[in-house]
């Protein structure tokens, strides 16, 4: 890719994922400050800030530089976009169940962040111990552990498990994408190939 399409292609991505990355993180960020209380702690904030903004400078950087990502025609740019705006939705229609607290158990964000609280905790004691713990059972950070560094891991954990999600949607999106090309193709008369990316 050369410089002048770069130059066009990275504030468009940067504007993109920094709103989605946002919207997508609201849930995470609400369970982690409300029902963990995380908001006592300037650490927490402050690295559960940082991973976000490293979740959106890395998918700019990603959707701006490898190619099929960057072509706005491209099946895999349209999937992927699909795909996170389907995300958006999930965590947007989270909220309120987030708010009323028993509803969070239902969300993919309360169970990526258990999963990335599990890794990390087992990950503290496999380094203390020497061998890996016989149970899984993470304990809600207590402030005085909310050290940025253990949160900042936790949630670019949490961030890559849910941005796992997010690539099996597009997965799914990649599939119905092409099949609406085909079909599409075949109504107006066009040999499928043109219309399919």
């Amino acid at each position: 890719m050369d410089n002048e399409t770069l130059r066009a292609v990275l504030p468009r991505q940067l504007r993109f994922w920094s709103l989605h990355c946002t919207l997508n993180a609201l849930p995470s960020l609400a369970i982690a400050l409300g029902w963990l209380g995380l908001w006592q702690s300037g650490h927490a904030i402050l690295a559960m800030v940082s991973a976000i903004v490293s979740f959106i400078l890395l998918y700019t950087l990603a959707t701006s530089l490898i190619r099929p990502l960057a072509d706005d025609g491209s099946i895999l740019s349209r999937a992927l976009k699909l795909g996170t705006k389907i995300r958006v939705w999930i965590s947007v229609t989270s909220l309120p169940a987030i708010a009323t607290g028993g509803g969070a158990f239902f969300t993919p964000d309360f169970w990526c962040g258990f999963g990335a609280s599990a890794i990390v905790r087992s990950l503290g004691i496999f380094s203390s111990t020497g061998r890996l713990p016989g149970v899984f059972k993470p304990e809600p950070p207590r402030i005085g552990d909310a050290s940025f560094g253990l949160v900042y891991l936790t949630t670019m954990l949490e961030g890559l498990l849910l941005s796992m999600l997010l690539f099996m949607l597009s997965f799914f999106c990649v599939i119905l994408l092409q099949r609406r090309d085909r079909k599409m193709a075949c109504a107006s008369g066009s040999p499928v190939g043109e219309a399919v990316n």
